[in-house]
């Protein structure tokens, strides 16, 4: 019987958690998001943002954003929102 080692779920990743985590970051910059305090790690399809954006907009365009680059599966957004009354 023939294995191939690539297929399994002991495969290697297609992506680093720090690629994938500066996948997140250009998102973000290329969403106008880039000069917030914002935190992002990347583990097992879990992206998660920490810091402080001016607006729940901008809190919840930043998930939307790290949502739909490859590789996240889900988003804990833990942004704080600064301005909104």
């Amino acid at each position: 019987q023939q294995v191939n080692a690539e297929s399994g779920p002991e495969a290697a990743p297609a992506h680093s958690n720090q690629q994938v985590a500066e996948q997140i970051g250009s998102a973000l910059s290329g969403a106008s998001l880039d000069g917030y305090d914002i935190e992002i790690r990347y583990q097992n399809g879990v992206a998660m943002l920490e810091g402080k954006v001016p607006t729940n907009a901008q809190r919840a365009q930043a998930a939307h954003v790290a949502g739909g680059v490859p590789g996240v599966r889900s988003v804990a957004n833990r942004l704080q929102v600064t301005e909104e009354r």
